[in-house]
């Protein structure tokens, strides 16, 4: 059954660990080093073992899958070490002294003033805009805290059950200071869509918790992610509302640090460009990723841009004229 998505921009954007890099985060080819070296890890000789004979050809998530089967009584150390790591990534500080901007990364501002031009691409503004996203990081969360001007909300996700330190929010914020759980199953299929921008997190994330306190975090091999995703309500719906949104017709879609490595997304992008006119724009200072694309996908790029966020999200750079942005919104 079809959501009421209301009057909503056919703007879409879609992000994976390629945008939050810019600030910090890793690549899942990045990882294995990462974790290998935890010390835990490091200790156990079967997974030290295992890491080592597939870093080389597998990401994290494809070793943390053979760890399943081959070790499963030491999963829970891996599980461990990649959420400590993840924290650590997340405490690193996105502004400078006195919560001034640091000038080598994005400017946040900037950064929020690109979003909010999928709301409001051109002089009207629609009523409902959707920004999904594969990661599972709070960098968007922590941006919002701190500008705090911007309506962009989680769906599903009571943002008054968040618990958190104020000073955390800068450069100190450690997962468990937004620890949240999101609405109870039998309120999802009704939560609210229209009249807001939905930032959607299409694999969960690192501070949900179900009502029995598991991790809504999907770590895995693509037809593991799948597996999850159809087990949890939250989750399912989400990828509900993405085919919904991208299977609407003539979407322009933005996808900006995404590899195009789980089929149950593609899945979605390929017939969207095959059978409705789906028009794809794809920014990644990668530019092998285009080998990774179907041929119906191939056939809707409309443009590829290399171009590092960090040099179109200057301070003092007017954002609209940036080629990617301004083509993409033309």
């Amino acid at each position: 059954m079809g959501h009421d998505l209301g009057n909503f921009s056919k703007y879409v954007l879609l992000t994976g660990a390629g945008f939050t890099k810019n600030w910090g985060m890793k690549l899942a080819s990045e990882m294995n080093n990462h974790i290998f070296s935890y010390p835990m890890v490091n200790k156990d000789l079967d997974l030290k073992a295992l890491i080592l004979k597939l870093m080389n050809n597998k990401n994290f998530e494809d070793i943390y899958s053979e760890a399943k089967k081959e070790f499963p009584d030491k999963i829970n150390l891996m599980t461990d070490a990649i959420k400590d790591i993840f924290n650590q990534f997340q405490q690193m500080p996105l502004w400078g002294s006195n919560n001034a901007p640091r000038e080598d990364l994005p400017y946040e501002g900037k950064i929020m003033e690109f979003l909010f031009k999928f709301h409001k691409p051109h002089d009207s503004q629609y009523e409902t805009s959707f920004l999904f996203t594969l990661n599972q990081d709070l960098f968007l969360e922590r941006l919002k805290w701190r500008i705090g001007s911007y309506p962009i909300i989680c769906p599903g996700i009571n943002p008054d059950r968040y618990s958190f330190k104020q000073e955390a929010l800068f450069n100190n914020s450690r997962l468990e200071h937004y620890t949240t759980y999101p609405k109870p199953d039998s309120e999802i299929q009704d939560i609210q869509l229209k009249g807001q921008v939905n930032y959607i997190k299409l694999h969960g994330s690192a501070n949900w918790y179900s009502k029995n306190n598991q991790d809504i975090l999907i770590i895995g091999t693509s037809e593991e992610k799948t597996g999850f995703i159809h087990g949890s309500v939250l989750l399912k719906k989400y990828l509900d509302i993405f085919e919904q949104v991208l299977l609407s017709g003539q979407i322009k879609l933005m996808v900006i640090g995404y590899s195009f490595g789980d089929s149950h997304i593609n899945k979605t992008i390929d017939e969207a460009c095959q059978s409705h006119e789906l028009e794809l724009h794809i920014w990644d200072i990668n530019s092998n990723v285009i080998s990774n694309l179907t041929d119906p996908m191939k056939k809707a790029l409309k443009g590829i841009y290399v171009e590092p966020l960090t040099n179109a999200f200057k301070q003092h750079e007017d954002i609209l004229t940036k080629e990617p942005i301004n083509r993409f919104f033309s």
